[in-house]
């Protein structure tokens, strides 16, 4: 064989065998392929796949154009590039299809092998194909390029025939603007003019409210002024210590008379319509003041004064008189007082009216935040005032006074009579008043509304003496064994009441007592038939059943009241406890020689430890007042009496009682020479009991255990201090003590009462770096020009006594 044959026929067998070889790769890469495809036959069925897919969205483009009326010219010859790719990639894709190993193949290494043969032998159309598909791509970007050249051209000439049209829109604008300038200015002025006159009414608005409000603080002040000045301490003190009525009594008051077939005034018709006065009479202790409090405080009687006279223009002032308290208590000024400051109270704008020349004053002062001195008012300025408000009844507003204890005030019964008779003849005016019967009440209201109470009281003993009794657990035994006797028992207590309210509670306080006893019917009928019909000899049995061994503690706290009364102030049960307690053997020494040491000797005379000693703490506010009780019933047989009512007199930091007679009627007893003459026979220690000296150690006393955390503050502490001196300066006036041993120890008192003061002056945080000095505790609000020292005190408020004993210690006394 020549050398080229022999060198063809190595050619075609090497060829052969790298055909085999490609061909067993092939087939092998078959076999091992997840998805029975050669590598590059995949990669190569990708990029077809998204030329179909480039092709497909370029149709879509091209069809929204052709709706939108947006096509360009070179957009026809896309369309043919496009639907060439596809049929070209679809050929493509069919015959890679047909070259993959079916997945699941039963004779994959055979099938392998022949897909392997087939991919050598159609290698060549697959080339074609995709060099055809590449030359395609070519065409296509080229097209694509230039369409988009002609949509940029074309929206670009859009674009500039908007910004055209727009500047034309705007020079529109611009020049109806311009056209509009001058109204346009115009209305902008006349806002910015609106705006200023709304702000400037704003301001003055404001400057109004602001002056208002200022000028409301003003006038408040100025009427808490005149107010402070009318009011006085005990302005309520007798009405809020009148008993309540008891439940189910008196209510008849609202009820007509001829239904109940009674004789008495309809007050009804009186407050619904009547005029002029309604007078509630009665004898001493049927209970008027306990019937006037009811009256006042039922709503019923607002309701039925409504039908006279609107609320809102209703004025109802009360006052109960009271001759047992203090001046304003008794008396026409008081009266005065009390009416005008509950009316102004309810109505302020009445001020200028009630008190034209005062008021400008005050408010005047008021503005200027001075405050102005306070008010003393004279009878004569009171009832100049007080017509002044009559002065401002009218149709539309009306007055509708009570008055309690017409008999108790102080001054001239004839006299007070007319005056209240002739103001009730006025046609917006009228008067509710409760006395006793005294014949110049009778001559004067005897054309009045009127009602005698003892005739109308009858049920109402009885509802309070069934429901007394019969809730004591001894009262219902003895009635569930003999009703009988029980209700004969009642009705001999009513019958011998006679209508007096007051010895009924007396002596159902007797039966009570006896049913704790055990007392039967026989021994409860005894107690009743020993009690006298009349207070007055009642009172006397009272005195006598006191245990003859008290007899003379009783005289001493007998005498001690009535001392205090003689102050014209209400007594706490606190000072009266520690006057009876504390007597000078007990806290000047046991002997006669250490009383008279104390006497002539400058010694500390009381023990700042002796009422921690004792039995009660006078601290202890309900042991106090259960002790005082007990003592005022055993010593004094129930004629002096507690009323545990809240009463703060000012600066007093305790809770107290008050001390005062049973009834009026038992004062006027005890007032009685023969009935003092005899309790004072009981006292048999005169020597060393003196009534005024226990009220001076009382006040001592009581400083000395005032509390610092108690009173704090240098106008506090002055006040505190000052309210006992005061005390103190009453005692030695009023009281003249004119035995050598008593000046003497009363003068001691105040040596102490000075020094215990001026000590607790400085404990009260009163010094100061400024003031490092213990100043005298009357250096507080003491005139400038005057020297602050004890010795001008006892100058200033009259104490001769002292002043003598200063400057004549030789003198004799």
């Amino acid at each position: 064989m020549d050398p080229f044959s022999a060198l063809s026929v190595a050619a075609n067998i090497v060829q052969f065998i790298v055909y085999g070889i490609n061909i067993v790769s092939k087939g092998n890469q078959l076999y091992k392929s997840t998805d029975g495809a050669l590598i590059e036959n995949v990669e190569l069925q990708e990029a077809t796949i998204r030329l179909q897919q480039l092709s497909r969205n370029f149709d879509k483009s091209l069809d929204q154009s052709l709706s939108q009326g947006l096509s360009a010219q070179n957009d026809e010859s896309i369309q043919k590039i496009c639907g060439e790719c596809k049929a070209v990639s679809k050929e493509l894709v069919e015959k890679l299809e047909r070259l993959k190993v079916p997945e699941g193949h039963p004779h994959k290494k055979w099938k392998s092998f022949r897909q392997a043969l087939k991919s050598v032998w159609t290698k060549e159309r697959i080339e074609d194909i995709a060099q055809r598909l590449s030359q395609l791509r070519i065409e296509l970007d080229s097209h694509v390029l230039v369409s988009l050249r002609e949509q940029v051209t074309i929206m670009s000439i859009q674009q500039n025939a908007r910004f055209t049209s727009l500047e034309n829109e705007s020079k529109k604008i611009m020049f109806a603007l311009l056209a509009n300038n001058e109204a346009l200015l115009a209305g902008i002025e006349s806002n910015f003019r609106n705006l200023n006159l709304s702000s400037q009414s704003e301001h003055a608005k404001t400057r109004e409210i602001l002056h208002a409000h200022t000028e409301a603080n003003h006038r408040r002040k100025a009427e808490l002024h005149i107010l402070e000045s009318l009011r006085f301490e005990t302005m309520k003190y007798r009405y809020e210590t009148i008993s309540e009525a008891h439940k189910r009594t008196f209510e008849w008051i609202f009820r007509d008379p001829d239904a109940e077939g009674k004789p008495w005034s309809s007050f009804i018709k009186w407050a619904e319509s009547g005029s002029g006065i309604y007078w509630i009479n009665g004898k001493a202790g049927s209970g008027k003041s306990t019937l006037m409090r009811f009256i006042v405080d039922d709503p019923q009687t607002q309701s039925h004064l409504q039908q006279w006279a609107p609320r809102e223009n209703l004025i109802t002032p009360a006052f109960f008189f009271w001759n047992s308290g203090v001046p304003e208590q008794r008396s026409q000024a008081g009266l005065l007082r009390s009416i005008i400051y509950e009316a102004l109270q309810k109505h302020t704008h009445l001020f200028p009216l009630v008190f034209p020349e005062e008021w400008p004053k005050i408010l005047e002062l008021s503005r200027h935040e001075v405050s102005p001195i306070s008010e003393v008012w004279s009878s004569s300025r009171l009832r100049k005032a007080f017509r002044r408000l009559l002065g401002c009844s009218s149709k539309e507003f009306r007055f509708c006074f009570f008055i309690d204890g017409l008999d108790e005030y102080d001054g001239d019964h004839e006299e007070i009579a007319n005056y209240f008779s002739d103001i009730s003849s006025l046609p917006y005016i009228k008067f509710c008043i409760a006395s006793r019967p005294l014949t110049v009440f009778k001559d004067t209201f005897s054309m009045s509304s009127a009602l005698r109470l003892q005739d109308l009281t009858s049920h109402d003993i009885e509802i309070y003496v069934k429901d007394k009794l019969n809730g004591h657990n001894r009262m219902k035994v003895l009635t569930a064994k003999d009703p009988r006797r029980s209700n004969d028992l009642v009705q001999e207590l009513i019958a011998k009441a006679a209508g007096v309210f007051l010895w009924v509670t007396l002596v159902v306080t007797s039966l009570l007592k006896g049913l704790g006893q055990r007392d039967g019917f026989p021994q409860l009928l005894e107690r009743l038939d020993s009690f006298p019909s009349e207070l007055g000899h009642l009172y006397g049995h009272m005195l006598n059943l006191i245990d003859p061994i008290y007899m003379a503690e009783g005289a001493r706290l007998f005498r001690t009241y009535k001392l205090h009364t003689n102050m014209l102030r209400p007594v706490t049960a606190e000072e009266l406890y520690i006057t009876h307690i504390v007597d000078l053997p007990r806290v000047l020494g046991t002997t006669s020689d250490d009383l008279q040491r104390a006497r002539n000797e400058e010694v500390e005379l009381l023990n700042s430890n002796f009422l921690d000693n004792h039995e009660f703490s006078i601290y202890d506010c309900q042991s106090l007042l259960e002790h005082m009780d007990y003592l005022l019933w055993t010593r004094c047989g129930g004629l002096l009496e507690i009323n545990k009512g809240e009463h703060l007199r000012e600066p007093s930091i305790h809770y107290e009682g008050t001390v005062e007679y049973l009834h009026r009627t038992a004062r006027e007893y005890l007032d009685r020479e023969d009935v003092w003459e005899a309790i004072c026979r009981h006292e048999t220690d005169g020597i060393t009991f003196e009534p005024a000296l226990q009220l001076l150690m009382c006040q001592v006393l009581r400083l000395k255990r005032l509390s610092i955390s108690e009173i704090t503050g240098l106008e506090r502490t002055s006040r505190a201090i000052h309210h006992f001196w005061l005390e103190v300066c009453l005692i030695c006036r009023v009281h003249n003590l004119v035995t050598i041993d008593s000046l003497k120890i009363r003068r001691r008192l105040l040596y102490e009462f000075d020094y215990q003061a001026t000590n607790f002056f400085g404990k009260a945080n009163v010094l100061s770096p400024e003031n490092p000095e213990l100043q005298h505790s009357s250096s507080y609000g003491f005139p400038s020009n005057w020297q602050s020292d004890f010795l001008c005190e006892t100058i200033r408020y009259g104490l001769q006594f002292y002043v003598e004993a200063q400057y004549c210690p030789t003198k004799d006394f």
